[in-house]
């Protein structure tokens, strides 16, 4: 974080119009984006755009509010310089007689100079408890056909005109957090939907596997080896190692249909026996898979499938 905090040092010490502050916002947008697109965690990418964009205007205070719409409000969820009991408990109406809730509606920036002379909003107790006398806010927008995921706001202790270039570096920091917010969402998806198909492989006792036709190699789960008869660390494993557990009657039948799939890209369906190499008891499995890669005219670079113990059945 080095690069954004020399930034956020010369927005501290330089005058509000002087163009370096302007230069310095750039860079601290910049910086802003190389976090914001690599952190791991929403909060923390919530918390440093507040630091930033706080320091970067020379406010005392900044927060990100996020709409509950079965509550009708929207909570602050992240702040800068404010008292306790703000962060996490706070809430404004999304009404149109708040600058939230109408701004939630038309996406546009608001901005207050001087809350004591606003004739257009009510404003929640808890900004003239902290001393906070003029507001500026920006949307957060959402994914494509999503509603917006908040709004970016930042205020002062002092009455001020928030000018069209504090709203565009503002506007800018909330664009970051949008594409911020969008890639986490996205890696959370996948991990849930990740967290779903590995307890449906478990509770359907089904192993799954990976084959790399590339290198050779193959990953597994924990349930794939055990089918095959390998309780402990499981050994390297190739698509040769797979035909050596298959029955030499079941082999070249099993081979012909990985040939198909390659050939044609096809899906594959069938049932073999193999010997368990814990034991050497043969058993009755059923596979199914589909090859995956490549794109045109170009071969596949991956053989992924699911396989089940079916011995009890055949019986």
């Amino acid at each position: 974080m080095g690069k954004i905090d020399d930034m956020v040092a010369l927005a501290r010490d330089l005058p509000l119009d002087d163009l370096a502050l302007r230069l310095g916002q750039q860079e601290l947008v910049a910086g802003l984006g190389l976090y914001a697109l690599s952190s791991p965690a929403l909060d923390l990418v919530l918390m440093e755009a507040c630091r930033v964009a706080a320091l970067g205007l020379q406010t005392e205070f900044a927060k990100v509010l996020r709409p509950r719409p079965a509550e009708g409000d929207l909570l602050v969820v992240a702040g800068i310089g404010w008292k306790p009991g703000v962060v996490g408990v706070a809430t404004v109406k999304a009404t149109d007689d708040t600058s939230e809730g109408h701004m939630l509606k038309t996406g546009e920036p608001m901005i207050s100079p001087d809350i004591d002379q606003e004739t257009r909003f009510h404003y929640p107790a808890f900004l003239t408890d902290n001393g906070v006398k003029a507001v500026a806010n920006v949307i957060i927008i959402g994914g494509k056909d999503r509603p917006p995921f908040g709004i970016l706001q930042i205020d002062s202790r002092t009455p001020r005109q928030f000018t069209d270039d504090d709203t565009a570096f503002l506007s800018s920091y909330a664009n970051l957090l949008a594409a911020a917010v969008d890639r986490l969402r996205v890696i959370g998806e996948m991990r849930n939907g990740e967290a779903r198909l590995r307890l449906a492989l478990e509770g359907g006792m089904l192993g799954s596997w990976d084959f790399d036709l590339v290198s050779g190699n193959a990953t597994r789960t924990p349930r794939y080896d055990e089918i095959f008869g390998y309780p402990g660390p499981p050994p390297p494993w190739s698509y040769e190692t797979f035909l050596d557990h298959v029955l030499p009657e079941d082999r070249e039948h099993v081979a012909s249909r990985f040939r198909q799939a390659v050939d044609t890209r096809a899906e594959w369906h069938f049932e073999c026996r193999i010997h368990r190499a814990s034991d050497g008891e043969v058993r009755w499995i059923e596979a199914r898979g589909k090859p995956d890669g490549g794109e045109g005219n170009h071969p596949p670079t991956h053989l992924l499938g699911i396989v089940a113990d079916i011995t009890e059945r055949k019986h």
